[in-house]
């Protein structure tokens, strides 16, 4: 970088030299409290990450459905994993750990002739649940 500066203002290698020894860096703090610090911050639980809705419904059948559905999914899909969920009135399944939106929606393609309600979810995701399955991406 020096040389490529030193170049375009008309500055030689002497010059540069001489100039880099009248440099002073000042610190302002201490790196090593800083990294010190920074070390005890603890790992975050979770990432945000993407899954694919495939089922939300809040009718009275909805519960059995829902475990149609997530049973359903299973057997076509077994590589992803597959979540049940409850949240009052509704009953959710959503499949799939993604770090990517488009990897996400690659998911939601594939499964579209099966789960034509398929949409894309931003989600917190728990680090443990990556990997719970084959953790390969869509081929």
């Amino acid at each position: 970088m020096l040389f490529v500066l030193g170049s375009i203002a008309g500055v030689s290698a002497q010059n540069i030299s001489t100039l880099s020894e009248r440099l002073a860096v000042r610190e302002v703090g201490s790196a090593k409290a800083v990294v010190a610090e920074y070390d005890t911050i603890p790992a975050p639980n979770v990432v945000s990450g993407y899954r694919v809705r495939i089922f939300f419904d809040s009718k009275q059948n909805a519960r059995q459905a829902s475990l149609s559905v997530q049973s359903q999914f299973n057997a076509l899909y077994p590589e992803f994993p597959s979540y049940w969920s409850f949240d009052q009135p509704n009953y959710m399944v959503t499949v799939g750990n993604f770090t990517t939106k488009e990897e996400a929606t690659a998911l939601v393609g594939r499964i579209a002739s099966t789960f034509p309600k398929a949409f894309v979810l931003r989600q917190n995701i728990p680090i443990s649940e990556f990997g719970t399955k084959d953790d390969h991406f869509l081929e």
